[in-house]
């Protein structure tokens, strides 16, 4: 599960990209990103964020960097 330190060290990575970005000083959109990618590893976050802009140079979506990452487990139905 994806913490808030985690979502820091995350942002830490977007910063060596976009040195210069508002976003990165935002707490609300560091929230969104720890709600919205909370089921990943952030090993598989941050490697989704180096294909993210091995390919773009905008600033990622939480949604964009989510499905760069491994597929979630379906959740059982029992």
């Amino acid at each position: 599960m994806l913490t808030q330190q985690d979502v820091n060290d995350l942002f830490d990575i977007l910063a060596l990209y976009r040195k210069n970005d508002p976003r990165l000083r935002d707490q609300n959109i560091k929230t969104i990103w720890m709600l919205s990618l909370k089921p990943y590893k952030k090993s598989d976050i941050q490697e989704a964020i180096g294909a993210w802009f091995r390919r773009s140079k905008y600033w990622p979506e939480p949604s964009e960097i989510a499905a760069l990452c491994p597929a979630l487990p379906e959740p059982s139905r029992e």
